[in-house]
């Protein structure tokens, strides 16, 4: 039985922004896409390995961007944007928009320590594939078709929004 949530929201609240970090399982682990969606250059210490128990990453179905699915015995590796900023949130929240809603989840640093993160789920009209998701292979089919629909994505978002 998957746990349930500490805290669900449409979006992830302005008032985590410097103080809950966020857990990225998907395309936003790609330094490309995140530095485009957060419209800035991510330095490595802004970012930590992290694990959500409980999970399996799959494909969404006729899409190329992955969904969390429970699974008991499963584990997904991610990384936390550890201080995101408002202005991070916001972006990330317009990028994640529509299809994705926010959930406050306890995930795992490398030293094992448990700590709540918000993550992006997917709404139940997102129904996952039975694929794997995985990075590298995304990264190879998907990336280069991706960057510039990003970018456009991203056109929109009104920094005074949110």
């Amino acid at each position: 039985m998957t746990p349930r949530p500490l805290a669900t929201a449409p979006a992830i609240p302005p008032a985590a922004a410097g103080a809950v970090p966020v857990f990225l399982y998907g395309t936003l682990t790609d330094p490309d896409v995140l530095a485009r969606v957060l419209g800035r250059p991510v330095r490595p210490d802004e970012l930590e390995p992290a694990r959500l128990d409980g999970f399996r990453r799959l494909r969404a179905a006729a899409a190329s961007y992955p969904v969390l699915v429970p699974a008991p015995d499963a584990t997904v590796d991610g990384l936390l944007l550890r201080a995101a900023g408002r202005r991070d949130i916001r972006r990330l929240n317009h990028f994640e928009s529509g299809e994705y809603h926010a959930e406050l989840r306890p995930v795992r640093t490398r030293d094992g320590t448990a700590r709540p993160a918000w993550l992006y789920a997917a709404r139940a009209d997102l129904p996952a594939s039975a694929e794997d998701w995985r990075l590298e292979d995304w990264r190879r089919r998907h990336l280069a078709e991706f960057l510039p629909a990003c970018d456009a994505w991203m056109a929109d978002c009104l920094e005074g929004e949110g």
